[in-house]
């Protein structure tokens, strides 16, 4: 659905950070603001347009400080049914009258620390920015370091995400002690958010590498979702490694999506039959266009399956400047 406010971007973003964090309060619920204009504040990366306010709240959170949300004519957009191919970590929230969305974590994907513990680090170590004319929470600049790190490693077939990745080992390697986000301090954040495996292929650039001595395995859940972060082709190879339930239980539910699932790219699209019948339809052409894809992705396979050949084929990707 398109937005049909007035507000522009920028100040959107600004309000929407204070909104998010007078929710968390409202639902009594600990908030940090995290990525977007927090880390750009915090000299982490260059300006550019933010899109959408994230939130990260204790595990369990994000469902009462969306419920707060609602109260204030926000909505939460559709997502995937299957929760095996697609782990839910944030519930994403609109308004129609704003033009970006407010996403609700309580989970980051690549963060491997038992939940609770990592969130509690991550507010122990606080630290604050300014939006709107209010001081507001986020977190401190070394585990701001790791979770842009790990935001960009969940996509590298994007151009940009490699670049800002570059762009991070840059920031880190020039750092010194005192600036709180050099490769000792970095290093700490993501041995503590038990990161070390997920944030690899970023760490082992930054020097820290050297002080390392095993370096664990990332799980099962982040090979399988940064090899193929598109939707049908990770649901396939989850069913070809029997990942969740049992592979017939899969297939039928990934062909009889529910409403939901069907909506979840485009909500203006509408609920009648006739238009899900469409969008059903358009989904298995684009299965159809996946599966031929997949033909050609059988070393990302086999690393999914296969920890030490996921860490070769990411260092390899990075390297070469592609997912």
């Amino acid at each position: 659905m398109s937005p049909t406010g007035t507000l522009p971007s920028d100040v959107a973003i600004e309000l929407a950070a204070v909104l998010a964090l007078d929710a968390c309060d409202q639902a009594d619920v600990r908030g940090l603001v995290i990525k977007g204009i927090a880390c750009q504040q915090q000299g982490l990366r260059s300006p550019r347009r933010v899109g959408d306010v994230d939130v990260l709240v204790p595990p369990g959170a994000r469902g009462d400080v969306a419920d707060v949300l609602r109260g204030r004519g926000w909505h939460a957009r559709p997502e995937d049914s299957d929760v095996v191919a697609f782990p839910r970590h944030s519930i994403t929230m609109y308004h129609e009258a704003w033009p970006c969305d407010i996403d609700v974590h309580d989970r980051f994907p690549g963060i491997e620390a038992e939940p609770t513990a990592a969130f509690e680090f991550l507010w122990a170590r606080r630290s604050h920015f300014v939006a709107a004319g209010r001081r507001l929470v986020t977190v401190d600049r070394a585990s701001h370091v790791v979770l842009l790190a790990l935001h960009s490693l969940r996509t590298l077939d994007r151009r940009r995400h490699v670049d800002d990745l570059r762009q991070l080992v840059d920031l880190v390697e020039r750092a010194d002690d005192e600036s709180g986000c050099g490769s000792v301090s970095v290093l700490r954040a993501a041995t503590a958010l038990g990161s070390l495996g997920t944030a690899r292929p970023f760490l082992e650039r930054t020097g820290a590498a050297v002080d390392v001595a095993e370096w664990p395995a990332a799980s099962l859940e982040w090979r399988l979702r940064t090899l193929f972060p598109d939707g049908s082709r990770r649901r396939v190879v989850a069913v070809v490694l029997g990942v969740g339930p049992g592979r017939v239980r899969s297939l039928v539910g990934a062909v009889h999506a529910d409403d939901d699932t069907l909506r979840k790219r485009d909500i203006s699209v509408g609920s009648d039959p006739r238009s899900l019948r469409r969008l059903r339809a358009a989904r298995l052409r684009g299965a159809v266009s996946d599966l031929c894809r997949l033909l050609g992705s059988v070393d990302r396979i086999r690393a999914v399956r296969h920890a030490h050949r996921y860490d070769d084929l990411r260092r390899r990707s990075l390297d070469a400047g592609r997912g």
